[in-house]
């Protein structure tokens, strides 16, 4: 025969995120520090243009520099060209002191980023022309590849 178990409180109650820092210091200040991380990144991706956003993750501020990373370093040096209005947009967001200076490192394949390349068309003018050109020509191979390119039109 069963026995009969007592009923339980639900997991997620005795999980939240209020109740945890109660029971432990340690943990407590861990959710204050990746709270205030996730904060500091939500003001940084506030202050870039838009061609920056969700590329650079905020690490931290250290002696009044901002240090961020993104994956590449060609994205890197793009940002340094806005770094100075960057800087003034933060510093009007944050409630943070203000920071002078960004440090960016640079980590590759740290996050998830959309470098698909899109299908290219080409017009049908663009098609018209390789197709008279594979024609003139007497290589085999370069024909074969204006056709395919030509192949491409809308």
């Amino acid at each position: 025969m069963l026995k009969y178990q007592p009923k339980r409180s639900p997991l997620a109650q005795a999980l939240s995120a209020s109740k945890i820092p109660r029971r432990s210091r340690e943990l407590g200040a861990l959710i204050k520090k990746a709270e205030q991380l996730q904060t500091l990144d939500i003001v940084f991706n506030e202050s870039i243009p838009d061609l920056y956003k969700g590329k650079f993750q905020a690490n931290g501020i250290k002696n009044r520099t901002l240090i961020i990373t993104c994956h590449s370093a060609s994205l890197a040096t793009r940002l340094r060209f806005d770094k100075k209005t960057i800087i003034e947009k933060f510093n009007q967001r944050s409630a943070s002191p203000p920071i002078s200076n960004l440090k960016i490192r640079i980590r590759p394949g740290t996050f998830e980023t959309d470098i698909g390349q899109k299908a290219r068309t080409l017009s049908k003018e663009n098609a018209k022309i390789l197709l008279e050109e594979a024609e003139q020509t007497r290589d085999k191979n370069l024909r074969a590849v204006l056709v395919r390119l030509a192949e491409h039109s809308n």
